[in-house]
């Protein structure tokens, strides 16, 4: 645990059976120090996570845009061979649908 001393500016360090003292400005470049491997940690952390959740996102809108794209197809075949159809005369019109599938395409 930190111990500061009253007669100087001193802070003595322990993991384990280690020790650390540390005085005077040694003790303020050692804090700063700490915190900004703490920070500089903390953004490659971030960064990484950022990157692994970017990619998984953008497969999904890539998968969603596909899948759009499919039904918007069937879609415009659909319509088209309906507008064929309905060009038609009543009589013709069961006559004509295979013609009008494949003029759809």
């Amino acid at each position: 645990m930190p111990e500061m001393t009253s007669d100087q500016n001193e802070v003595e360090i322990g993991a384990g059976d280690k020790r650390v003292k540390i005085r005077g400005s040694d003790l303020l470049t050692t804090i700063i120090g700490m915190i900004v491997c703490t920070g500089l940690a903390l953004l490659w952390y971030v960064l990484t996570e950022h990157k692994s959740d970017a990619k998984d996102h953008g497969q999904t809108v890539v998968q969603a845009i596909k899948e759009m794209t499919n039904a918007t197809k069937e879609g415009v075949v659909a319509q088209r061979t309906m507008n064929c159809i309905l060009v038609t005369d009543q009589k013709d019109r069961a006559q004509a649908l295979s013609t009008c599938e494949r003029l759809a395409r």
